[in-house]
């Protein structure tokens, strides 16, 4: 919530250096304002809604035990969530990374990319007749 409003003040004040120019200025200040809208409503709902009840305490409790984190180790939540989504669009070939790494000569030509996403064109077929 700190940062919702950290972030409220800091795109107003980015917003104020577009002074100069007039239009930009606009889109600019708008932009912020929708900004700053969604992080002050964020808050206002939140806040209330925590010290009333300590829900996203108790939520957020519960998210770390079911990771079973040992001492000073950090889970891969970002990972989780990507490496699925990544490795559908593309793949790197590690061994040509590590190769270009140790200055293996045969590795700068070779490609990093072991599989990319296709592309399809649409096309409409018509009857004919």
């Amino acid at each position: 919530m700190g940062t919702n409003i950290g972030t409220s003040v800091t795109n107003t004040l980015v917003a104020m250096t577009q002074a100069g120019d007039r239009s930009t200025f606009r889109r600019a200040f708008a932009g912020a304002t929708v900004h700053d809208f969604f992080n002050w409503l964020s808050v206002l709902v939140l806040l209330p809604l925590e010290v009333a009840s300590g829900y996203l305490y108790v939520v957020t409790e519960l998210i770390i035990e079911s990771f079973n984190i040992q001492s000073g180790e950090a889970p891969d939540l970002l990972n989780v969530i990507t490496d699925v989504l990544t490795e559908a669009i593309i793949q790197l070939d590690e061994s040509v990374i590590g190769g270009i790494a140790t200055g293996d000569p045969e590795a700068r030509n070779k490609s990093m990319i072991k599989k990319w996403c296709q592309t399809y064109t649409n096309t409409v077929r018509r009857a004919v007749g």
